[in-house]
């Protein structure tokens, strides 16, 4: 199976977030070369998950269900999605296209129950989180 790579950064200023967009990519390009994983392709875009019609999400979301049997690698879950109705349609987009669903951060086993209910629940906090902070700074 060949895997795609996703890194993703609301902003690219270096007090913002914890990890760079290169960083998020040569850590997982390490775990795949360690583990054997063919990469043949990585998106990258520096773009609030928030914020509708985010480039390359959607040209890999186009690319994967043209091509079908990918593998898709992230290194943390709120990199792809920030909101619980975002991360239930990929991933079932996901699921329907045969694809496998890794995320180096927050390891989740899709394919249990225990599994998707502890991603939704990340999520969910996720989503509580962007909330909390947009409350403190509209405040």
């Amino acid at each position: 199976m060949n895997y795609i790579i996703y890194c993703r950064k609301s902003s690219e200023s270096e007090d913002r977030q914890i990890l760079s967009i290169d960083s998020q990519e040569q850590e997982l390009l390490q775990i795949a070369k360690s583990d054997g994983l063919n990469v043949v392709k990585i998106f990258k875009e520096s773009m609030s998950a928030k914020t509708p019609g985010r480039p390359e999400f959607e040209k890999m979301m186009v690319f994967i269900e043209k091509n079908k049997n990918y593998g898709v690698l992230v290194w943390k879950l709120d990199r792809l999605f920030r909101s619980l109705k975002n991360m239930v349609s990929t991933l079932s987009d996901l699921t329907e296209w045969g694809v496998e669903f890794c995320c180096l951060r927050d390891p989740v086993d899709l394919t249990t129950p225990q599994g998707v209910l502890l991603a939704q629940l990340i999520s969910a906090f996720a989503e509580f989180e962007v909330s909390l902070i947009r409350s403190r700074v509209v405040a």
